[in-house]
């Protein structure tokens, strides 16, 4: 068969236009680096190329989503971390001042730092990250806690043993006819284990002389009734027992929020001076806010934000009745959980709850240092020992806490450590389909060049051959 120089030159032009076509692609290989670079290069490995790809860009949203909340968590464990030694310290100042030997100097200076401890702890709970409030659940642009309610009481009459007492230490005072209490103070001493005597301390005068004691019964006086309690014996000669009965009826208070923002994490007290005037005093800040204020039965009485009302009972309110108003902390966020997607299908919380940290589930600490500051700054380490039970209720629950915040940053840690394995051998996989081999390309675009060079000469070597043959 004949080849005519056409042929030829078409073959030659046809192997010069695929060495070109190679020539390129082996030159974009060499200025990217990459082996392929479009579906037409290698359809198979550019498909699980681009999975592989996708693959890493969800790898890199969910370390950065594990970083973001890693943070947050640690942020949040601090927060929680302050909240410990803050009840810690109330606790030490609690045991300190239950002590008899405490003098109510000594409790009011305690009561300061209470106070202070308080402020921390409110500050705690109001943690933000990022302008945004850790503990409000869904509501970060709300403050999780402040000051929305309103506790009131009429104080009662109280009892105290002395710390000198040898048998009896234990006993509890209840009114029980309003109409014969006198606001006074009273002091039962026991002349022998059987028999005790009951002095009028306000005004001298003895109320009961040489009364027979029957062990559990009781001792009625003055509206007043006594019962003792065989703690760590029944009563001993010189034991002693001081009454105080505040409120010298039974009028009942309430109170409510009148004005939020005018609300102060104070303790206040309603002091009658006669049956139809009060004064008005700060305890916090031992403040008198106003005196001489005109009593009217069922009346609003506002102060500071607060609305109280006092109810009269069988007795109107009478001189020395104390009654107390206080207002408290309320949580203002919800219990949305905040959680990232560590692995398809899989989420990790990333938020904790201040309904389940600070005022829930067992005990509400805002509620127990209010108490503990009361009981201090009013002198009654009474009720101190409840306050302590309920610090330790606190203290233990602010530990699971922090154990649950640790637990969720050691998975977080988990899975990034996973996540990051999983991102290296697959950018391993993706390099292998995709990176071209430097060393190679060179050699084949040196090649190829050569290649080019070579069926151009022989491409005008063929021109001039054939233009020859044409002139003859």
């Amino acid at each position: 068969m004949r080849v005519t120089n056409q042929q030829q030159i078409d073959l030659l032009l046809g192997s010069i236009q695929r060495t070109q076509s190679n020539l390129a692609r082996v030159q974009e290989m060499l200025a990217s680096g990459k082996k392929v670079n479009r579906p037409s290069d290698d359809g198979r490995a550019f498909e699980e190329i681009v999975n592989l790809q996708t693959l890493l860009q969800k790898i890199d949203r969910r370390l950065l989503s594990i970083n973001v909340g890693v943070n947050r968590l640690n942020t949040t464990e601090g927060a929680v971390s302050s909240v410990d030694g803050i009840i810690q310290r109330a606790k030490e100042l609690a045991l300190q001042e239950v002590n008899a030997t405490s003098s109510a100097a000594e409790r009011k200076a305690a009561a300061v730092e209470v106070q202070q401890l308080l402020l921390s702890l409110v500050d705690a709970a109001n943690s933000k990250v990022n302008a945004r409030y850790l503990f409000s659940g869904y509501e970060t642009q709300t403050a999780p806690y402040t000051l929305a309610t309103v506790t009131s009481s009429a104080v009662p009459p109280a009892i105290s043993a002395d710390p000198n007492n040898q048998g009896t230490t234990s006993s509890t005072v209840s009114i029980q006819t309003a109409g014969s209490l006198t606001g006074n103070e009273y002091k039962i001493t026991f002349t022998s284990a059987t028999t005790f005597d009951v002095k009028n301390q306000t005004t001298g005068a003895t109320v009961l002389s040489s009364q027979t004691y029957a062990s559990g019964g009781n001792i009625d006086f003055a509206g007043l009734r006594v019962v003792l309690t065989n703690n760590p014996s029944g009563p001993l000669s010189g034991d002693e027992f001081t009454i105080t009965a505040h409120n010298s009826s039974d009028a009942t208070v309430s109170a409510s929020v009148s004005t939020q923002s005018a609300l102060q994490p104070v303790l206040y007290e309603l002091r009658f001076t006669s049956t139809t005037q009060f004064d008005i005093v700060d305890l916090t800040n031992n403040q008198v806010l106003s005196t001489g204020n005109s009593y009217t039965t069922g009346a609003d009485i506002i102060f500071a934000g607060i609305t109280v009302v006092i109810t009269d009972g069988t007795v109107s309110p009478q001189v020395g009745d104390v009654f107390r108003a206080r207002p408290g902390y309320s949580y203002q966020g919800d219990t949305g959980t905040i959680a990232i997607e560590v692995e398809d299908g899989k989420t990790v919380p990333i938020n904790s709850v201040g309904s389940k940290v600070f005022s829930g589930p067992d005990v509400d600490l805002f509620t127990v240092i209010q108490d503990l500051h009361q009981a201090l700054v009013t002198n009654t380490p009474a009720d101190l020992t409840a306050v302590i039970s309920s610090l330790d209720t606190g203290i233990d629950q602010i530990v699971e806490a922090q154990a649950d915040i640790g637990a969720r940053v050691n998975r977080l840690d988990r899975f990034e450590d996973a996540l990051e394995l999983l991102s290296l051998n697959t950018q391993d996989r993706r390099s292998t389909l995709e990176d071209a081999d430097i060393a190679k390309v060179a050699s084949d675009l040196l090649t190829l060049e050569t290649n080019l060079t070579a069926s151009l000469l022989v491409l005008n070597r063929q021109f001039q051959i054939g233009l020859l043959q044409f002139l003859r």
